[in-house]
Parts: structure tokens; sequence; C-alpha cells
């Protein structure tokens, strides 16, 4: 929780241990100057740290957002909502290229800041109902040169593009249209790149 520490006509700030938040004055019309609120807090593009009482997005759930802007402390992502979102390089584990969409989680911390991650894996599941010969679509979420590229399929399920089946060069955030090749005992789903999809892509490149 944050205290009210002061309204203007639009705006009201939170006392955080960062410094003063901007939350919009409706978000806070019940509440008076001294009163504790239970906020979140992320800054945005312009370095602003910005609160929300009801953040519009799931925390520790994946979603596909473009990278607008890269710093010496991270890269700004735009939200769905045109609202920017920061990722600290420390939870940063490819390099970002600038415009580039990628699949990213929320996360939040001890302090109540909301940031995003690239670190993906824990939060894909192998529960699904694919069967062998399914057409699929997910973005690169990291790359092993001697295993192959993981994709987020629907950013919820896990899946792996065996090195074999990488055909020129891929990248990390790059869309992928493949068929499900394997379905192992333990849900882990091997793909196949289809010829279409290869053909497809050497058309755009």
């Amino acid at each position: 929780e944050f205290k009210i520490k002061r309204f203007n006509k639009n705006k009201a700030y939170l006392a955080t241990k960062f410094g003063d938040a901007v939350i919009d004055k409706n978000e806070v019309k019940d509440k008076n100057q001294g009163d504790r609120v239970k906020a979140y807090i992320y800054q945005d593009l312009n370095n602003v740290l910005r609160a929300a009482t009801d953040f519009p997005y799931e925390i520790n759930k994946v979603y596909e957002l473009k990278a607008v802007k890269i710093d010496k402390k991270g890269v700004y992502f735009q939200m769905p909502n045109k609202n920017h979102i920061f990722m600290p390089f420390s939870e940063r584990t490819y390099r970002v290229i600038l415009d580039m969409t990628y699949p990213v989680a929320f996360k939040v911390d001890s302090n109540g800041e909301i940031y995003l991650t690239s670190k993906i894996r824990d939060l894909l599941t192998t529960d699904h109902d694919f069967h062998e010969n399914d057409e699929v679509s997910g973005r690169i979420y990291s790359i092993n040169k001697s295993i192959g590229a993981f994709v987020a399929i629907d950013n919820k399920y896990d899946s792996l593009l065996r090195i074999d089946e990488l055909k020129g060069v891929f990248v990390e955030g790059e869309l992928v249209h493949a068929r499900v090749k394997e379905v192992k005992d333990d849900g882990k789903i091997c793909l196949l790149y289809t010829s279409d999809a290869a053909d497809e892509r050497s058309s755009v490149d």
C-alpha cells in the first residue's frame, strides 16, 4: 500500500520508495490526502513513475508486446492500452531488436513495482489438446544452438522446433507457423517447420 501524498486537478501522487508515482485522480476519488491505497507502480517510456489500482493485465501471463525504446537501463515495451512498461536488462534473455514483437510476461516485485521479463519458460504449460499434424503458430522465446528454437504457442504452450528443422537464420521474437510433429508422453510438443511456412518466410525475406 502507498500513501496519497497530494492531489492536483487531474492527478494524485503516491509516495513510494522510488519517488512520487502519478495516478489518475478518478482511481482514488473516494480517498483523501494521507490515506493509503493498494496499487501497482511501473515506469513509462519517459521514466515517469506511474500507478494504477487495477492493473489491466494479468501478472505471470504471457503477452506479445512491441519493443519501442532501448536505453542503458533496459527496454520499454508498448502495452495494448498504449501505455509503456519497462524491462530491466537483468530480465532480458536475448538481444532485443527495436520495433520487434516479443512474448513477454508481467511480473511484480516485493515493492509493488510491475516490470516485464522475457523469462517465460516456467509460465508455459505442456497441458494441451494438440495432436500430430495440427497447425500451430507462436513466437520464438529462446534459441539453443545445440537443441533448437523454443516456441510459445498461443502465448500459453511450450514447444520445440529442433535444430535440424531450422532453415536459415531465426531470431527470438520471430513468429513461426508450423505443424505438430510429435507429442511426447509428458505433453512436450515437437514441431515440424512446414514447406508452406518456409516458402512464405522466403517470400517475406
